[in-house]
Order: C-alpha cells, then sequence, then structure tokens
C-alpha cells in the first residue's frame, strides 16, 4: 500500500519529520523569533510556490490537507512583527478560499491556541473539513463558540442540524505516540509511581480553571 500523500500547510509541522517523502510542507517565512536559530527546521515549499501547489492539489496530487490555523494575532509594537502579522493574515485568507475549492478532499485542521473559544475567522473551516483538532477540547464543544461572533457566525443563515454537524466535526488532539511505543505497552494497569503536574497560565481560560478542582 502506497503511503498518504500529504500536503500540510502550517508554521509548525507534525507529519513531515515522520513521512518525509510523502508530506509536502508548505510554510510561510520562519517565525521571526526563530530567524538564525542553529537548528533550521525541515524543507518547505515557500509560499512563491502557492500557485503550483494549488494546481497540484486540484489534480488529485495529495491524498490528505493538514492546516495549522494561525493562533490569535495580537498586537506588536515591533515593525517586523507587524510586517509578520499582516503577512499571515494574507496567508490565512489564501488558504481558507483555496480549501473551499476543494471540498471533495479530506482535510484536517489543527488549532493549537489556548484560548478556549475558536477564533471567528476559522469557523468557516468547519464547513470543508472531515475533523477540526482543538488543543483544549472542552466537555461541552459549543463552549468554543461562545467568542463574540464566534456564535453569530455559526449560526447564521444555517439551521440547528447544520450547526451539530459543525459541532460534531471538533476533536481533541491524541498523545501522538508512535506504534512502537503502544505495542510496548503493558496489557495490565501497572501501580502508580509518578505524580503529574502543570504549570501554566489559567487566568480567562475557563476551562484551566475548571481543572484546578
Amino acid at each position: 500500500m502506497d503511503e498518504l500523500r500529504v500536503l500540510e500547510i502550517g508554521t509548525l509541522t507534525l507529519f513531515k519529520p515522520v513521512y518525509p517523502e510523502s508530506t509536502t510542507w508548505l510554510c510561510p517565512a520562519p517565525m521571526p523569533e526563530k530567524r538564525g536559530c542553529a537548528d533550521p527546521p525541515p524543507p518547505f515549499v515557500g509560499w512563491n510556490e502557492f500557485t503550483k501547489i494549488k494546481q497540484r492539489l486540484l489534480s488529485g496530487a495529495y491524498d490528505l490537507v493538514v492546516y495549522l490555523v494561525p493562533g490569535v494575532l495580537r498586537r506588536f509594537s515591533r515593525w517586523w512583527w507587524k510586517d509578520f502579522i499582516r503577512e499571515r493574515l494574507c496567508h490565512h485568507q489564501a488558504v481558507k478560499t483555496l480549501l473551499r475549492e476543494v471540498r471533495g478532499m479530506p482535510i484536517a485542521v489543527l488549532d493549537m491556541g489556548d484560548a478556549g473559544p475558536l477564533n471567528p475567522a476559522n469557523i468557516p473551516l468547519l464547513d470543508c473539513c472531515r475533523a477540526y483538532f482543538k488543543r483544549e477540547l472542552p466537555a461541552e464543544p459549543a463552549e468554543l463558540l461562545s467568542a463574540p461572533g464566534a456564535a453569530a457566525t455559526i449560526n447564521a443563515s444555517h439551521n440547528s442540524a447544520s450547526a451539530t454537524s459543525r459541532l460534531a466535526k471538533l476533536r481533541t488532539i491524541s498523545v501522538g505516540l508512535c506504534r512502537e511505543r503502544i505495542a510496548a505497552a503493558p496489557a495490565t494497569t501497572l501501580e502508580k509511581k509518578v505524580g503529574v503536574f502543570f504549570a501554566g497560565c489559567v487566568r480567562n481560560l475557563a476551562i484551566r480553571r475548571r481543572g484546578l478542582s
């Protein structure tokens, strides 16, 4: 069986390191804080090749599209951050337009943002994707639509059945264990010898505040 041909889009990559031969990584310019890093990222396709990638996608050259959406873009004082944010917004809009044009293609969206509610700009991706993976998925997925404008975006001109279908696409992100680790896992539960602790921000994050108890 041939390997899955994957088009991975975003500033980070999950598939390319594991399946380097069958994955094409379409990435914006490297993150500003990583410029000059001693360890460069794996080879990626720059946005100057976006048109060619689009043609290949429409011709059926890929079996799966994985899109890592940008997080909530805030304002920064440094001039190069402003240019970087403006560039990412343009890329995000271009990708959303592309994904709407290839609705028959299996699309997986990855949202690694800490913020609980979905970015309203990402809501339309629920229409064209097979699954939308959220880093922190609450017990009630509808809570992800509590951001200003999100609920209105998902409900405008759509009936409740359509909204239910969109919410059904929300998934949590798995641990990501390799096949070897899964095979080596014990068949029975072992005695607990290790405690797991969390250190991180909980302010303005309802999911984490509930987890403190």
